[in-house]
Parts: C-alpha cells; sequence; structure tokens
C-alpha cells in the first residue's frame, strides 16, 4: 500500500513503501541513506543559475541529485 492507505504505489516496490531505484535497494532505511550520501556528492558538481526559476531548470536540478539512484521520466 502507499502512503495513504490508499493502493500500491506503482513507483514503490510490490508490498512496500520503498521506491523503485537503480540500485535494486529494496530496505527503505538502507535506501534513504543512500539517498543522503549521493545526493550530497551530487551537490558538488551542481551548477547553479541565478533566479527566476523555472520548471525546466528545477526538474535539471533534481535530475542531477537524484539521476544516480533513480530513472528519470522526460514526462515529469
Amino acid at each position: 500500500m502507499d502512503k495513504y492507505g490508499t493502493e500500491q504505489d506503482p513507483y514503490c516496490y510490490p508490498g512496500s513503501p520503498t521506491l523503485r531505484n537503480l540500485l535494486d535497494i529494496q530496505d527503505e532505511t538502507e535506501l534513504e541513506d543512500v539517498e543522503r550520501q549521493l545526493s550530497l556528492l551530487a551537490t558538488d558538481t551542481v551548477q547553479f543559475s541565478p533566479p527566476p526559476y523555472d520548471l525546466d531548470y528545477l526538474k535539471a536540478l533534481h535530475r542531477q541529485l537524484f539521476g544516480d539512484l533513480y530513472a528519470c521520466s522526460s514526462n515529469i
């Protein structure tokens, strides 16, 4: 079930609240730890632009921070 108890979240492993990920980590605590470590490393490579920020900029930033762990969808 998803966080809100309505149905299985398609972005999570079956029967789990853990997000599907490129490293196939199915333990939620381990995934949170790896996500923290990888995003911290990724912050060193982020090239910030001055505001204002648009949706495309924010999506690119998200890909930079989390792209090593999660598959990026082009229609998000």
